[in-house]
């Protein structure tokens, strides 16, 4: 995922993991904004499916597990589809 891809508070969070596990970002600061932006994330969901996501990211990005980071939040992300394009 690309910088600009990132536009929801899954691919936001994902392209963060993704940088954490590149060694792209530093380590600690990758922990805190996650934990912080899967926190709000979480917060203002209102879907269950969004909701279990979130958490399972949550304990793995406490746990520094990045990948997990990713892999809980690919539902997420799936369910978005690819963006549509402008024209043929």
């Amino acid at each position: 995922m690309r910088p600009g891809e990132a536009t929801t508070h899954a691919e936001k969070i994902y392209y963060i993991a993704q940088l954490a596990v590149a060694g792209e970002a530093d380590i600690d600061g990758a922990i805190s904004e996650l934990v912080s932006l899967i926190s709000l994330a979480a917060h203002c969901s209102t879907i269950d499916l969004e909701r279990d996501a979130y958490a399972g990211a949550l304990a793995a990005a406490k746990a520094g597990r990045f990948y997990s980071v990713m892999r809980a939040l690919r539902p997420l992300i799936s369910l978005q589809g690819p963006p549509l394009s402008g024209g043929s």
